[in-house]
């Protein structure tokens, strides 16, 4: 028996198109978690940002006559991402954080190119519990678009080198992160998974997303 699914890649994005979409997910049977991507036309970087996007959210679910609909929010860790910033958003019942590469998807001039940058950031959200907004303990994870920012990697081999490369970076300096690679679509990445995942020996505590439309 498969129970209530969670989506975790939802893009509402913002004004008229918010509105629409959210109505779109309800009426198409959606309920549950849903999340909302960060990358919106004006980032969500901030824990107070996060908490307004929901607030629209629900907003427009209240409009679609759904009481069971719960958007997930997240915030976008990007090179100007502080402790500080982190800790806030923590505070605000945050539990979702995204890393998208720079410039490689829709929004992403705010992502990032040297993942070196936020490994300050990413360490404080190791092993990280906290009682999020709706009043449920959940751990925090970081999701990654993973695509190598890199522009002489192209097509599907921007995620292996994204695996090998970026990804290696955090995964050495923060073993104990909770990590979820975003939409995996590529055979290396699903060998990834299986050999440094949940329950692999290193316990990387890596998940990943696995969209429809890829399969």
């Amino acid at each position: 028996e498969i129970g209530l699914p969670i989506n975790m890649h939802a893009h509402f994005r913002e004004g008229a198109f918010l509105k629409f979409l959210v109505g779109v997910f309800i009426e198409n049977g959606w309920r549950g978690i849903v999340q909302a991507m960060p990358n919106t036309t004006a980032p969500i970087l901030t824990g107070p940002q996060a908490l307004e996007y929901r607030d629209l959210i629900l907003g427009a679910c209240r409009c679609a006559h759904s009481g069971e609909f719960m958007p997930a929010v997240s915030l976008q860790i990007t090179p100007k991402t502080t402790v500080g910033m982190i800790e806030e958003a923590l505070k605000c019942g945050i539990w979702l954080f995204k890393v998208y590469p720079f410039m490689v998807t829709t929004n992403s001039e705010h992502g990032v190119s040297d993942y070196r940058q936020i490994v300050p950031v990413l360490k404080c959200l190791e092993s990280r519990r906290i009682k999020c907004y709706d009043g449920r303990e959940r751990n925090v994870v970081v999701q990654f678009h993973g695509e190598s920012p890199k522009l002489e990697v192209e097509g599907l081999h921007k995620e292996a080198h994204f695996i090998e490369n970026e990804l290696q970076i955090v995964l050495d300096a923060c073993p104990h992160l909770w990590i979820c690679l975003e939409h995996i679509r590529t055979d290396y990445a699903l060998w990834f998974l299986q050999k440094h995942g949940w329950r692999g020996k290193d316990d990387k505590r890596i998940f990943a997303t696995v969209p429809i439309q890829y399969l």
